[in-house]
């Protein structure tokens, strides 16, 4: 195969072995595997069980994520989306705005329940789960 050679010299030709023969992989193997950068070996390994168990049908979640600040003090490396507090381009929604949100895809086909979440620890973070506590209860239990 095309990626033998590649996912050996990844270290995980152990774990490759496990994923083929349908074995049930254990917590290093999980740490192993969310320590691997390569993401397209990551892939292919998560393909092939995909493949196993669902054929060639792929299924897909559709959610709504609502994300009601863009203001984040945890300076994730991965994260492009986030402003530091005070930022100027830092935003933060207000409970209609959050339920505008809510109301704009009432007629899509949500199949999993909506987010609104976010990072941020401290005043900020209690003050607008505070506010998202009023859209929630406005709008019929939580988002």
């Amino acid at each position: 195969m095309v990626f033998d050679a590649i996912i050996e010299r990844a270290g995980l030709a152990d774990i490759h072995d496990k994923v083929r023969s349908g074995e049930r992989l254990s917590t290093d193997d999980g740490l192993r595997l969310y320590a691997s950068d390569d993401l397209p070996i990551l892939g292919y390994l998560a393909n092939i069980v995909r493949e196993r168990l669902s054929a060639d049908a792929t299924y897909y979640v559709r959610n709504q994520h609502i994300n009601y600040t863009n203001v984040c003090n945890k300076l994730c490396k991965f994260c492009s989306f986030y402003v530091k507090p005070k930022d100027e381009r830092g935003y933060v929604l207000d409970p209609e705005q959050v339920a505008q949100r809510v109301r704009d895809y009432a007629e899509m086909p949500i199949t999993d329940s909506a987010h609104c979440q976010q990072a941020t620890r401290g005043s900020l973070c209690r003050y607008e789960s505070g506010r998202l506590g009023i859209v929630a209860r406005r709008w019929g239990g939580g988002l």
